[in-house]
């Protein structure tokens, strides 16, 4: 039986046995042109001059604020499905945020209330570039400090 003269084919992960042990996303050697679809998202966000935040980064933003705050335990998710401790909305372009936490014990329930509610709108506006127009704090639980 002559040898096969076509060259194997490359495969992407590699078979159980393999002396290969590693893999890693195909990259050209060369230098490749942009896409030019790339290139007019660009130009247009450039143009319109504005970009659009999830509130999933929102959320993200708000419940770091939240446990930089004296007196935060943690954060209190939910047990059910789709409800988390932080939920960030906009209606009518105004962004409304809700966190429930967990006080430690001793701490004024009342002022660490305000101290989230600060510290919330102060990293939202430092690092979005956002005002919520509520921030509304629910306190789940009360816990010993850690």
């Amino acid at each position: 039986m002559p040898a096969s003269t076509e060259t194997p084919r490359r495969r992407c992960t590699s078979p159980p046995g393999s002396a290969r042990r590693s893999s890693r996303s195909a990259s050209p050697r060369v230098p490749r042109r942009p896409s030019s679809c790339l290139e007019r998202a660009r130009l247009s966000l450039a143009m319109a001059g504005q970009a659009s935040i999830s509130t999933e980064i929102l959320a993200r933003y708000a419940a770091d604020a939240a446990r930089e705050v004296e007196g935060v335990r943690g954060l209190a998710d939910s047990p059910l499905p789709r409800r988390h401790a932080v939920r960030v909305s906009g209606v009518d372009g105004a962004v409304r945020v809700e966190l429930h936490v967990v006080t430690e014990w001793g701490a004024s329930i009342p002022a660490v209330g305000r101290l989230v509610q600060k510290r919330v709108r102060e990293y939202l506006l430092g690092m979005a570039d956002v005002y919520p127009a509520a921030v509304e704090v629910v306190v789940d639980s009360v816990g010993p400090s850690e």
